[in-house]
Order: C-alpha cells, then sequence, then structure tokens
C-alpha cells in the first residue's frame, strides 16, 4: 500500500529485485522503524519491524530511501521554529539535528518555505484553581483514521504536556466535551494533507 502509494502520486517506480547492486531490501527487525537516508550505494535495508506495519509508518521510511530528511532537520529550521532540546527525549534527539546544505545540495529545500501550515497551537490558560472546559463543535473534510495521523485535533487535558494528547478525527467525536487536570490545556490541530478545518469553544470553571 505505501509503496503504491509513492507510485500513484509521484514518477517513482519500484521494480522487485533481488540482484541489483543498488537496491533497498525491505525486512523486519527487531529495531523498529527505520531507513538510510538516499541511496548509500549496495543493498541497503529499510526496516519495519513489530508495530510498524502502519500505511503511514511505511511510507515515512520510504520517504527517507528516496532521500527526504524530517522537516524539523532542515537546515533552515531555525527561522520558522525553535526546538527545546530539554524536551526531546535523549535517546531521540538525533531526529532534530540540523542538516547542512552540503550534504544534500544547495537546492534541497525546492524553494519551499518551512511547513508551518500543517499545525496550529492553541494553548489556553485559565487562572490558578480553576479549569477549562473544551467542546468539539464542528469537524470538516477528516479522515476517521486509528490514531488520526493524517489529520485532526489533539487535547492535552492531562498535567503533564510532554506527553501526546487525545486526538480526534471522526463524526462522532462531535460533541467531545474534554475538562483539563489543571490550569493550562494546549491544543494542537494538525493536517498533513488537504483541507480539514475544526472547531471548538471553551470555558473556564472553578476546580
Amino acid at each position: 500500500m505505501a509503496i503504491a502509494f509513492w507510485q500513484n502520486s509521484t514518477c517513482v517506480d519500484f521494480v522487485e529485485s533481488q540482484t541489483n547492486p543498488n537496491r533497498v531490501r525491505f525486512l523486519r527487525d527487531d529495531g523498529g522503524c527505520y531507513s538510510d537516508v538516499g541511496m548509500m550505494g549496495g543493498v541497503q535495508v529499510l526496516s519495519l519491524g513489530a508495530g510498524c506495519e502502519y500505511f503511514y509508518i511505511a511510507a515515512h521510511e520510504i520517504a527517507h530511501a528516496l532521500g527526504f530528511f524530517h522537516e524539523q532537520e532542515r537546515y533552515d529550521r531555525d527561522t520558522a521554529i525553535t526546538v527545546n532540546s530539554g524536551n526531546v527525549i535523549p535517546d531521540q534527539r538525533f531526529n532534530y539535528n540540523k542538516t547542512q546544505s552540503i550534504t544534500i545540495g544547495a537546492n534541497n529545500e525546492f524553494d519551499t518555505e518551512y511547513e508551518t501550515f500543517e499545525k496550529c497551537n492553541y494553548i489556553i490558560r485559565a487562572p490558578m484553581g480553576y479549569k477549562i472546559e473544551v467542546i468539539l463543535k464542528t469537524m470538516t473534510g477528516i479522515d476517521c483514521i486509528p490514531g488520526c495521523v493524517y489529520k485532526g485535533i489533539e487535547v492535552k487535558a492531562m498535567s503533564d504536556h510532554r506527553y501526546t494528547g487525545i486526538r480526534y478525527c471522526c463524526e462522532e467525536d462531535i460533541g467531545t466535551k474534554i475538562v483539563s487536570e489543571g490550569n493550562v490545556m494546549p491544543v494542537i490541530v494538525f493536517n498533513r494533507y488537504e483541507k480539514s478545518t475544526y472547531a471548538f469553544t471553551y470555558r473556564i470553571g472553578m476546580q
């Protein structure tokens, strides 16, 4: 499915081969989900281990094999965002290392600006001793997929905002009421492709 996505969406074609000297070998590896970035020469591994069997993960790793780095690794990312490495799990900080333009060519960004439009962050703050109640009113252009991996609204109702909040992207989620544990509630609207819209209301009340 992920290979078909890339073939249908781009000019890239995949040809099965066990003899080509330069090829990508797909395998299930206990090491998780990973791939080299771009052609390394020879046989290179693209691993889809346990928990990696989802379309979006496979498509993501294939993108790496085709030469795509993470958006947050762009060498010009500091013009658009600030990465607080203290909030990143230590053994995952390598995913936030900036590339150098010399590494992948001066035109590697395809003359595009940093992709800030895919997320919109709201921070709702109440006075100390108060809680916040959010109600999801409308959602359009959504895809009801487990995990809401493509688009949706994420509400961080817990006190520790480092954790992922509950995501909503289905029709039955409309009308859902979420109450914060503390006096701050981040709300993240995200969209990886096509247009989707969301509306929510909130109010502040005593704990």
